[in-house]
């Protein structure tokens, strides 16, 4: 069985780091990624029954809302079997809020390598 993970990451940089990582943690994972909020939605919605793990960004504060944020993403879908959620964001302040809207992981930018195999290895999946 290959890892299904979807991405949302409003930063192309970010989002390549993100694969790479997970790449080199599941070799065959298949990762589909995306910077446009509202073409991930579209994803999600039509693959809602195969999807693993879910990785969405939150936009912050400081930027302009261009379409949905992973984070509201996640909670848009209806899921055929809820993917476990990670959240990633800037700043620490978001994790605890991560953790309240039901998240298994939260990974503060940028991305490490040995936080997202610390989350992946405490998957039920």
């Amino acid at each position: 069985m290959h890892l299904r993970v979807v991405i949302v990451e409003n930063n192309a940089q970010n989002l390549k780091c993100l694969t790479d990582i997970i790449h080199e943690i599941e070799p065959n994972a298949r990762v589909s990624g995306f910077t446009d909020g509202i073409k991930a939605l579209e994803w999600c919605s039509e693959n809602a029954f195969c999807v693993d793990v879910f990785i969405g960004n939150w936009w912050g504060t400081e930027e302009p809302f261009h379409s949905p944020e992973g984070a509201n993403i996640y909670n848009l879908v209806r899921w055929g079997r809820k993917p476990a959620e990670i959240l990633i964001a800037d700043e620490a302040m978001f994790e605890k809020w991560s953790y309240q809207d039901g998240a298994v992981g939260f990974i503060q930018r940028p991305a490490a390598k040995e936080k997202l195999q610390e989350i992946f290895a405490g998957l039920q999946l």
